[in-house]
């Protein structure tokens, strides 16, 4: 499966919902600000005016309120925590009609989504779990498994511009231990718990052996550097062309890679390695270009969970994962940031 433009997914829809909530949630802190510097001892919608109607996103006041947040929260890890907690606070959940509206509801829960980065794992997981509860309640199961598909969806499809395993985790821990699935559907969620636990961010990463095209073997335990970028790739694939060009060009990964901080290991998981040496002039002299060095390919049926080309791992010296399955732009701002610490 490789990285591409998504098929079921509307990337310029789904940016624009984005920017939308994500300007939404610093207008909400602004006014909190605002509030508190009044004095007001009563509490009020962040969103509210003289006009009672503009209480509620307009698009989908017919069901959803954002929810009150109090005058006696003015931090802004509380305020989002406060917000992800009661989001769904006015939420109708018997209501299954909501589920027929795709582009409200996801509305609603991008929205809930964007700001689930902002607060730490912890209550992350605990506002999930408590969206979830929620869900669980409706009789039919309809809306439960909604934000199931939902979640899905955005957290945990490689092709996801939302892409999010460690949240996603919560929702598949949730689902194991719920009292309205089933073995068999729980089957399903406990693979893929079973995939996310593999390399998470702050492990060590699994070591394997990898051979090069001259049939020298290595390890990736045994590469020298501060930093090692694991790329795993394909050379027929467009998307692994444009990682390749972005990483290529970025000024921090040509300077780290010249001082020997960083060491790139661009690795092809697959068979057909008729192809891959014929392509061996499309990567950088100074990238480690590699294959399986097993001979049952043991680094993608089992070692690492690739359901996507490209995927970046970013690795520490003692070979930490610092981020996993990242984007080449994700890869660029992590490395500013700990280079700069």
């Amino acid at each position: 499966m490789f990285k591409k433009s998504l098929g079921e997914y509307d990337l310029i829809e789904i940016g624009r919902l984005r920017v939308l909530f994500t300007v939404g949630l610093l207008v909400i802190f602004a006014v909190i600000c605002f509030s508190s510097c009044t004095r007001r001892n009563d509490v009020v919608n962040p969103l509210a005016n003289e006009n009672p109607d503009e209480t509620v996103i307009p698009a989908l006041k017919d069901f959803f309120s954002l929810p009150v947040i109090p005058l006696t929260i003015t931090d802004k890890d509380e305020t989002f925590f406060y917000l992800a907690m009661h989001w769904w606070d006015y939420f109708n959940f018997p209501d299954t009609v909501y589920t027929h509206i795709p582009e409200e509801m996801e509305q609603v829960f991008v929205g809930f989504l964007d700001i689930l980065p902002l607060i730490d794992a912890s209550k992350a997981s605990k506002a999930i779990n408590n969206l979830l509860s929620k869900a669980e309640q409706e009789e039919s199961g309809r809306v439960y498994r909604y934000f199931l598909e939902q979640a899905e969806k955005y957290l945990y499809n490689p092709n996801s511009p939302m892409l999010n395993e460690e949240l996603y985790a919560a929702v598949v821990g949730y689902i194991l231990q719920d009292a309205c699935s089933n073995e068999t559907e729980k089957i399903r969620p406990a693979f893929q718990l079973e995939e996310i636990n593999k390399n998470r961010k702050g492990m060590v990463a699994a070591d394997f052996i990898y051979m090069l095209a001259n049939g020298k073997k290595g390890r990736l335990h045994n590469i020298s550097a501060k930093y090692t970028l694991l790329l795993f790739y394909n050379p027929d694939c467009s998307a692994c062309k444009q990682t390749k060009e972005i990483l290529e060009n970025s000024d921090i990964i040509t300077t780290l890679t010249k001082t020997g901080m960083l060491k790139v290991l661009a690795f092809y998981p697959d068979e057909d390695l008729e192809t891959w040496r014929m392509h061996q002039m499309v990567l950088p002299e100074n990238w480690i270009n590699a294959c399986d060095g097993s001979d049952s390919l043991i680094v993608k049926k089992s070692l690492y969970a690739i359901r996507a080309i490209p995927s970046l791992y970013l690795l520490d010296k003692d070979k930490r994962v610092l981020l996993k399955d990242g984007t080449a732009e994700q890869v660029i701002k992590e490395l500013m940031v700990s280079t700069s610490n």
